[in-house]
C-alpha cells in the first residue's frame, strides 16, 4: 500500500508531503485519493490510527477500508460512493459509525468527492474522514437538554413567553396563549399583544 508520508515515489515532492501530513495529522483529519483509472490508492498515515488498524496489516485497498465497517456503515458507504462513480451526485457527507475490537464506537464524518473527465467518466476520488464522536455527543445532549426544557415549559401551569430583541415571539407555551387569549403567539409583535403601557413605551 502506498501512504502520503514522502517514504514512497508518489509523484508529488517530498517536502509538499510531510506538509500535506503535518497538517492532516494535527487537525486529526484523515484523507485517502483513489485513482479510479489504475485502481490506486493514496492513504494519509493518520488513517490506520483513526481505524485503530497496524498500518502494517491494513491492505490499503479501497476494499480493506470497507472490511473495518459493519453493515450498516459498509452499505452506506458504497451506497454514497456508487452514486459518485455512476454521475448521480458529484460529491458526498456522511457520518457512519466505526465499531473496532476493543475500542468503544466512535463516529466519523466523511467527505467525498470525484473528478470527471471530458465525457464525464470518473478518474479521481478523494476522501477526507475526521472522528466527530465528542462533537457528535455534544450535540446530542443539547438536544436532549432542549427538548425536556421545552416539554416542562409547555406542561407548566404559568404562562412562558420568549421574545428576540426585537420584540417578536419566539416560544409560548399553551398557558400563556390561554392566558392572552390567543391560539398562537410566535411570530408575533409584543407591540401587538400589548399595544399600550408601559411595555409598548419600552419596545416603541
Amino acid at each position: 500500500m502506498t501512504w502520503v508520508d514522502g517514504s514512497t515515489d508518489s509523484g508529488v515532492p517530498w517536502g509538499e508531503l510531510e506538509l500535506l501530513r503535518e497538517g492532516l495529522s494535527a487537525a486529526g483529519v484523515g484523507a485517502w485519493t483513489w485513482d479510479i483509472v489504475r485502481d490506486q490508492v493514496l492513504w494519509s498515515r493518520n488513517v490506520a490510527s483513526i481505524f485503530a488498524v497496524d498500518p502494517a496489516e491494513f491492505g490499503g485497498s479501497y476494499e480493506a477500508y470497507l472490511e473495518l465497517l459493519d453493515g450498516p456503515a459498509r452499505a452506506l458507504v458504497t451506497g454514497e460512493v456508487g452514486r459518485c462513480l455512476s454521475g448521480e451526485i458529484d460529491s458526498y457527507l456522511l457520518v457512519h459509525p466505526l465499531d473496532r475490537p476493543g475500542r468503544e464506537r466512535r463516529y466519523l464524518e466523511c467527505r467525498g468527492r470525484i473528478w470527471r473527465g471530458v465525457e464525464g467518466q470518473p478518474l479521481r476520488m478523494a476522501v477526507t474522514g475526521v472522528d466527530v464522536t465528542e462533537k457528535r455527543a455534544a450535540r446530542l445532549s443539547l438536544e436532549r437538554e432542549q427538548a425536556l426544557r421545552g416539554a416542562v415549559i409547555a406542561a407548566g401551569a404559568m404562562g412562558v413567553g420568549v421574545c428576540d430583541l426585537a420584540g417578536n415571539v419566539v416560544l409560548a407555551n399553551p398557558r400563556a396563549e390561554v392566558l392572552l387569549g390567543s391560539q398562537s403567539l410566535t411570530g408575533r409583535d409584543l407591540r401587538g399583544i400589548f399595544p399600550s403601557g408601559e411595555l409598548g413605551a419600552q419596545l416603541a
